[in-house]
């Protein structure tokens, strides 16, 4: 048996664990910008509030219905998902990781009724110590843990535990879920299978899994295997090594002035250097990328990125924010109005490793002094926040900056927003 634990609306819930008084009062969590809806309270849900909902189409309905507005606080979400990450890990005898809010935990050779009382466990103590509500699908493979996720989530007779064992139950559940719910289903394949008659997940577990394979690849036939109880997607202990890292973000309002996207690229590029410094890696291929709104189709369009190949690999700001300017030039275009812009880092290497090195390389296994330099602003950031100390070439003003309107405090990342409590 393989169980999938999902937090319920992740980042509302966090949102809540602070404000307790919004427990039963709805609230939605806006993307960066504040411009879409990408977590729902069950009471938002209820309103008919889609998920990716524009925000301003739909904020008179939210005001009307008195709901808590929070902009994205990624910093609070990471925190509390590492948090309740390690509790699991505490818990469970093998995990996976599967993203900021759910984990795979294998249950091989535990009792079922010992299954039940370890996932209550889990489920008690994510509440007890965190304030995360949670739900919990249980079956043979991982594609059927999330059926039964599906379910735990729904149903309230399961009371956010679903455990599908029986073929007669996984046959039951199968024929009320739609196939295109069916984990790694998307929207395009989904229509293809349902122009071939096939509705529900019942029906795409009795495909011939070599006929999927032919319409749909590998990753097809897996999916109807897993469905028919055949393990195909094994947990990961270890994590597959990153081929790339990237910041893009959209802008609160779109930019004409070359000098203006420099500080933003620039900040980009100081972004993307912070996360290589976190995650210990270093690259070797810079790509930049710039692009107009497609959402003003008046306007005139435009969209290109350049690569920078480099003789040796870093991971410091100056020489980052270098070369990103030079791929910015080669793109830029005066006459444009531009909405969003990104850096990625491409081929990528851990610190350390013995790299082929040009002539005039600093040593990779040896920090050099820049190297301590942006470690010591890595550090006076973490501690005074983000932006605390910066790069002149990221500008004073900063007016592309996210509009974050509904910003929520760092309660767990500040000790000065720490919440005091009294007694009486």
């Amino acid at each position: 048996m393989i169980a999938l634990l999902d937090a319920n609306n992740f980042f509302v819930s966090c949102e809540r664990v602070f404000r307790p008084d919004l427990m039963k009062r709805p609230v939605v969590v806006l993307s960066n910008n504040d411009g879409c809806v990408i977590s729902r309270s069950n009471e938002v849900k209820a309103l008919g509030v889609p998920m990716g909902a524009p925000y301003f189409k739909y904020k008179e309905i939210l005001t009307d219905h008195n709901v808590a507005i929070f902009s994205s606080h990624f910093t609070l979400y990471g925190d509390m998902s590492g948090r309740m990450m390690n509790l699991i890990d505490s818990l469970a005898p093998r995990m996976e990781v599967y993203s900021i809010d759910e984990a795979f935990i294998d249950l091989s050779g535990i009792k079922d009724k010992d299954i039940e009382i370890l996932c209550n466990r889990i489920r008690s103590t994510l509440w007890r110590s965190l304030g995360i509500p949670t739900s919990i699908g249980i079956s043979k493979t991982k594609t059927l843990a999330k059926v039964a996720n599906h379910y735990a989530k729904r149903v309230p007779a399961f009371k956010s535990i679903c455990f599908l064992k029986e073929d007669l139950r996984i046959e039951h559940a199968l024929k009320r879920l739609s196939v295109g719910d069916v984990w790694g289903i998307g929207r395009q394949i989904t229509k293809k299978l349902e122009g071939q008659g096939i509705q529900t997940a019942y029906d795409l577990k009795n495909i011939d899994p070599r006929c999927m394979r032919q319409s749909f690849s590998v990753v097809g036939e897996r999916i109807v295997r897993e469905l028919n109880g055949v393990p195909c997607l094994e947990l990961e202990d270890i994590e597959d090594p990153k081929k790339s890292i990237q910041v893009t973000r959209s802008f609160s309002k779109t930019i004409t002035e070359l000098d203006e996207l420099k500080s933003t690229i620039a900040t980009y590029a100081t972004r993307l250097g912070q996360k290589l410094r976190e995650q210990g890696l270093m690259t070797k291929n810079i790509m930049v990328c710039i692009r107009t709104s497609k959402f003003r189709p008046r306007d005139p369009q435009y969209a290109n990125s350049y690569t920078i190949s480099l003789p040796s690999f870093i991971r410091d700001d100056i020489r980052l924010i270098k070369t990103a300017m030079q791929a910015l030039m080669y793109i830029y275009r005066p006459g444009f109005s531009y909405a969003k812009a990104g850096i990625m880092a491409l081929d990528l290497a851990p610190k350390g490793q013995r790299v082929q090195l040009d002539l005039f390389s600093i040593s990779a296994e040896e920090p050099s002094q820049s190297e301590k330099l942006w470690d010591a602003v890595d550090s006076v950031n973490k501690q005074y926040g983000r932006g605390t100390l910066f790069s002149a070439a990221c500008g004073k003003s900063l007016s592309w900056k996210d509009q974050k309107n509904h910003l929520s405090p760092p309660y767990t990342t500040n000790w000065k927003y720490l919440p005091i409590v009294f007694a009486k």
